[in-house]
């Protein structure tokens, strides 16, 4: 147990100073001879983007034996036992000055709009695609055999796009540095792979806004190391270079089906097929 709290730990470490390098709420602190903005500590700016991409009126945190209120409208941060002790705060987008285009395919949307869910038509040629693509996955696929239903009876009954930017951006950032890091890998090593993700309807809601956990799989990149039992991190690609490490491990390097990722920004969650058996 004491083990699986270090691991979760250091797991929300890393997603905070992954998410710190994208996006950064910062305070507001003047003196008589300056001005200057602050950044919040990495794991409480988590929390404050959390709760900000949650549509949340307001957030609170303690600090010091004391109670402060972020108000998202109103762009201030204050005592929450004296509304005039007030500041005002900002979030940074770090990825503004160099975003990716988004892809072509997607709807258009506002300025102010992080996400969107775009009902795919069944007479779309993307849907037919997806939808022929999924079921010969799993009536003729590897894991066939492992299904506890007749797949003659699998339907599926609709495909919603995924238009989230900032997931999106995050993607694009980490596979632009992986593709400059690793630029030969060989044929049977592609940058980005597309794979199916099984999941409950009930986590659809948080994969959209907030993207996967490590326990998740969906657009995964890299170059692959053979997976272990018990394995917390990757290790080097070339022990003389510690610093370039694989980007994830696989069931069986011949015919990978399993990908498991060390770094939430590697997936990308692309597409929500809804289906019944």
């Amino acid at each position: 147990m004491k083990l699986l709290k270090i691991e979760r730990k250091r797991h929300d470490n890393n997603a905070a100073e992954e998410l710190f390098k994208l996006v950064q709420w910062q305070y507001e602190e003047v003196t008589m001879t300056e001005f200057k903005l602050i950044p919040y500590d990495k794991r409480l700016n988590q929390e404050i983007e959390h709760a900000y991409k949650d549509n949340k009126s307001v957030f609170e945190f303690e600090q010091d034996d004391d109670t402060f209120v972020i108000d998202f409208k109103q762009l201030i941060e204050y005592r929450k036992s004296d509304y005039q002790d007030r500041l005002r705060v900002l979030r940074k987008d770090i990825l503004k000055s160099a975003v990716s285009a988004l892809p072509e395919e997607w709807k258009a949307m506002k300025d102010n709009e992080d996400i969107r869910i775009v009902p795919i038509p069944n007479t779309d040629q993307t849907y037919q695609d997806i939808s022929n693509r999924f079921l010969t996955d799993v009536k003729t696929g590897l894991y066939a055999y492992r299904l506890n239903f007749n797949p003659d009876n699998l339907r599926v009954n609709k495909i919603e796009r995924i238009q989230n930017k900032t997931l999106y951006q995050q993607n694009q950032a980490k596979k632009k540095q992986m593709t400059e890091q690793k630029p030969n890998l060989p044929p049977n090593m592609p940058t980005e792979r597309e794979l199916w993700h099984g999941t409950k309807y009930d986590a659809v809601t948080s994969i959209q806004m907030h993207g996967f956990n490590r326990s998740y799989i969906g657009n995964a990149n890299g170059q692959i190391c053979q997976g272990k039992k018990g394995m917390r991190y990757l290790p080097a690609v070339d022990a003389k270079d510690p610093t370039i490490l694989y980007d994830c491990a696989v069931d069986n390097l011949q015919n990978p089906m399993e990908f498991v990722i060390f770094n939430d920004t590697q997936a990308y969650p692309a597409y929500i097929v809804t289906f019944t058996t």
